[in-house]
């Protein structure tokens, strides 16, 4: 028996086609987190523009990134592993 993940695509305006790998909501924000569907290093977050789901905007600061990839890092620190 396969067990399969449904995965959830988004395309930006780069045209290039990302994976959702996690949404994840800190202090009213909502971020997404992707990932490049053919290259996997190309990994971006993206702040869902509030009452517009549909609207995706860029981190603003060092500080609002650092904030999101910390809550992304210890939200999936059991499958993360460092070598």
């Amino acid at each position: 028996m396969n067990d399969y993940i449904e995965v959830d695509y988004i395309t930006l305006d780069d045209g290039k086609k990302y994976i959702v790998t996690d949404k994840i909501t800190i202090d009213n924000d909502t971020y997404l987190y992707l990932n490049n569907e053919k290259d996997y290093s190309d990994f971006c977050i993206k702040k869902i523009i509030p009452d517009n789901d549909e609207e995706l905007r860029g981190i603003e600061s060092k500080d609002e990134f650092d904030k999101a990839l910390n809550a992304f890092l210890d939200k999936n620190k059991n499958i993360l592993k460092e070598e």
